[in-house]
């Protein structure tokens, strides 16, 4: 998608090279580097550059693309000597350089915005997201929450229901093994400070509070692997 949406910026360039006189004439003068060269003071009068798009990306996805804005930041120095005088561009001419960006974001919002279908469970209680009705999985020990409508939805269909209730195992499971990490880094943690801060009697009282600190959800998750395995 990002490549498709690349070239339609491309295109909307080209378009503005060749609806442009002056511009064409750079073009047929000097080239791309020519063109490059005025970047500061179209930037000024408001038509898209690379630069800009990455900087949109960077911060719609977090990503790092300041590597592609640092390539065109070098492009367009060395093209410094070839610096021409740019046209206020007309609105037609913003209008086509923005809609490929436009476009972008309406494909992006329809498949990834509007297509998203909520969890079908929970591990915890939540009323808002109506995750209200309790559940066992039939063949773990592990209790999970779904929406009213999940009955009607999988009643009739136990192999999808099974694939669900094993989802719900695993994420069970995960959700141990991060509380486990949490609670042998608190006893860690207290064995440190019982080193640092404490000695004689009063150390060796804390080393003990320490070691016999409780790691439940360690405990359980042993438990289930005994069980029924990784």
């Amino acid at each position: 998608m990002l490549q498709c949406f690349f070239h339609s910026v491309a295109v909307g360039k080209a378009y503005t090279t060749l609806s442009d006189p002056p511009k064409r004439a750079t073009y047929d003068k000097y080239g791309e580097q020519g063109l490059a060269g005025g970047h500061a003071e179209r930037h000024h009068h408001g038509e898209a550059v690379p630069e800009d798009i990455y900087d949109l990306f960077a911060q719609m996805f977090g990503g790092d693309m300041h590597h592609g804005r640092r390539y065109y930041t070098q492009q367009r120095q060395r093209a410094a000597p070839h610096q021409q005088t740019a046209v206020n561009p007309t609105w037609a001419v913003q209008l086509f350089q923005i809609l490929p960006i436009l476009l972008f974001l309406v494909v992006y919002l329809f498949t990834f915005g509007y297509n998203e279908k909520p969890a079908p469970y929970s591990l915890t209680f939540d009323q808002a997201g109506q995750y209200i009705k309790k559940r066992v999985a039939k063949d773990y020990p592990v209790t999970y929450y779904v929406q009213p409508t999940f009955h009607k939805e999988y009643a009739h269909d136990p192999y999808a229901l099974r694939d669900i209730e094993n989802s719900v195992f695993q994420s069970y499971k995960s959700y141990l093994n991060r509380r486990c990490k949490f609670e042998q880094r608190e006893k860690y943690t207290m064995r440190q400070r019982a080193s640092l801060y404490y000695a004689g009697k009063k150390q060796k009282e804390m080393l003990e509070k320490a070691d016999k600190a409780p790691t439940t959800s360690c405990d359980e998750l042993q438990r289930l692997i005994n069980r029924f395995g990784y």
